[in-house]
């Protein structure tokens, strides 16, 4: 077809010419490609949330006559703060739930003595029940301590940052 100065013009159905779509492909592909290295790499947070490494061991205690307590080692690892805690210098969240031995998990709360540093290699905290309920405690009991039964519990370390499981230990209390 002419237009009205002479020109011959042809007219293309698909609405652009091949060399846009050529270029919003090309482009495409580029966006995509930083959109993975970004996620791969950590420079866009967010998209691939990393959890917490820890390595945890969890015994049990004797602290007298027929009276124990859970005692767990941080061997290993990232510093974590504690839920329910205002610790701020660790790299996540962790939750610790404690399933006695009638089945219901227990959400372990900080007690007292809990250090406002993140909990790191090389610490200590320990599990035992007090009148109001089981605690998290950064050292051994005095007194207001309630037995742990003879049987066997669960320890679980949950990362409340992405919602990971990160650790199920077993516990036998003599």
């Amino acid at each position: 077809m002419q237009s009205e100065t002479g020109v011959s013009m042809t007219y293309n159905e698909r609405g652009l010419s091949e060399c846009v779509a050529q270029i919003l492909i090309a482009f495409l592909v580029i966006l995509v490609t930083l959109l993975i290295i970004g996620a791969m790499t950590g420079v866009i947070p967010g998209l691939l949330q990393k959890t917490a490494f820890i390595v945890v061991t969890a015994t049990p205690y004797q602290t007298g006559d027929e009276t124990h307590v859970i005692l767990l080692y941080h061997k290993q690892g990232d510093k974590v703060n504690l839920n329910g805690t205002s610790q701020t210098d660790g790299v996540s969240e962790i939750a610790i739930m404690l399933t006695p031995p009638s089945g219901s998990p227990v959400l372990v709360r900080p007690g007292t003595t809990i250090k406002s540093t993140a909990w790191g290699p090389g610490q200590y905290l320990v599990i035992y029940e007090t009148p109001p309920g089981t605690y998290l405690y950064s050292d051994l009991p005095t007194v207001d301590m309630e037995i742990l039964k003879s049987d066997d519990y669960t320890v679980q370390i949950i990362d409340t940052k992405v919602n990971v499981l990160l650790h199920t230990l077993p516990v036998k209390i003599p």
